[in-house]
C-alpha cells in the first residue's frame, strides 16, 4: 500500500501439467501433454470510493509443449478494469 487510495501488486506463476497416455496425443510424436508455462506480472489498484475501484494489471507470459509443436505461444496482455458494487 502506497497511499489510502493505491495499491502495488505483483504476480508471478509457473505451471507445470504432464499427461499420460489416456489423454490426447500428438499425432507426429505419439506421445502425451507435457507442458510448461510461466507469467510474470505487475499491477496497480486504485480505489475512487466506497464501492468502486480501478484495476490495473499487465503480464508477460510463456507456454511450451514439448511434445505437441503448435502448443508454443508467448506474450503480453494488459488488462484495465472497472469496478462497482451496488
Amino acid at each position: 500500500q502506497l497511499t489510502d487510495i493505491l495499491f502495488i501488486n505483483s504476480y508471478l506463476g509457473f505451471e507445470r501439467n504432464i499427461g499420460n497416455y489416456n489423454t490426447a496425443l500428438d499425432f507426429e510424436s505419439f506421445r502425451p501433454l507435457d507442458q510448461t508455462g510461466w507469467g510474470v506480472g505487475l499491477g496497480m489498484d486504485i480505489s475512487l470510493g466506497r464501492n468502486a475501484g480501478l484495476y490495473l494489471r499487465y503480464r508477460w507470459f510463456y507456454f511450451k509443449d514439448e511434445n505437441f509443436a503448435l502448443d508454443t505461444f508467448k506474450g503480453q496482455e494488459t488488462l484495465v478494469e472497472l469496478k462497482v458494487f451496488f
